[in-house]
């Protein structure tokens, strides 16, 4: 009998029981007589879902999942796998990018994918989130505040505020 091929499974033999019990069969002999069927049997192949290893984890980690909750565990053509994105203080989860090891993308969707036949590999991109400094000069205040940079900054950034308090009058 001929081994066929199918993508994502390890062919585990020829059976005579749509159960796939018993012993497996190698060859029909000149002897057997008769309509004859036989089933086939697949084993999944593992394969792997892995974080990128270049991922810059001061902006953020990347977990992956099975549909159980399970990581850290090979997958198998066909599952679906989900992805969490958890950005650090300071920064937002942009987008995901899912490469098999040729390069070829991965479809992500509602931050799943379903496992190809095929080791992939997961990465997240996070931004910096912009924040706003704001120097506000209260009505009757004897004096005013001005800041150079108030748009755009980052966490760890500084922002640096004047105070210019009127003649006779000191900041306390």
């Amino acid at each position: 009998l001929n081994t066929p091929y199918k993508e994502g499974y390890t062919f585990a033999g020829w059976y005579t029981n749509s159960e796939l019990t018993g012993d497996s069969v190698n060859a029909i002999t000149t002897t057997d007589t008769g309509e004859k069927s036989f089933w086939a049997k697949w084993t999944a192949n593992p394969y792997s879902a892995t974080v990128d290893p270049n991922l810059d984890t001061s902006k953020g980690t990347v977990t992956v999942a099975n549909s159980d909750g399970e990581s850290g565990i090979s997958a198998k053509v066909g599952d679906t796998m989900n992805l969490t994105a958890k950005p650090e203080e300071g920064y937002a989860f942009d987008s995901w990018t899912v490469t098999d090891v040729n390069g070829n993308p991965i479809e992500v969707s509602d931050n799943r994918f379903t496992m190809p036949a095929a080791n992939v590999i997961v990465s997240a991109t996070f931004s910096p989130i912009d924040y706003t400094a704001t120097a506000k000069n209260e009505e009757g205040a004897k004096g005013n505040v001005t800041t150079e940079k108030t748009e755009g900054l980052h966490v760890g950034e500084t922002a640096t505020f004047a105070v210019k308090p009127e003649t006779g009058y000191k900041v306390t």
